[in-house]
């Protein structure tokens, strides 16, 4: 995206082409790495913190248990 924008291409142009060629990939179409392309995507707000650490441990702890029984 960095280079693109060096020659003049946005970041919505780039996400296009790529998007809809051989660069197409689930990572990009998704996590986009500069905000605006994919509303969703954690660039759009900043990289801010979302699902913490202590909620992932609790999660696996349950499916370990759920796997245990």
């Amino acid at each position: 995206f960095v280079l693109a924008e060096k020659l003049g291409l946005s970041h919505q142009a780039l996400f296009d082409v790529a998007s809809n060629s051989s660069g197409q990939c689930w990572s990009l179409t998704t996590y986009c790495p500069v905000p605006g392309p994919v509303p969703t995507s954690p660039a759009n707000n900043g990289y801010r913190p979302g699902f913490s650490a202590a909620l992932m441990l609790k999660d696996l702890k349950l499916s370990q248990q759920a796997a245990q029984s």
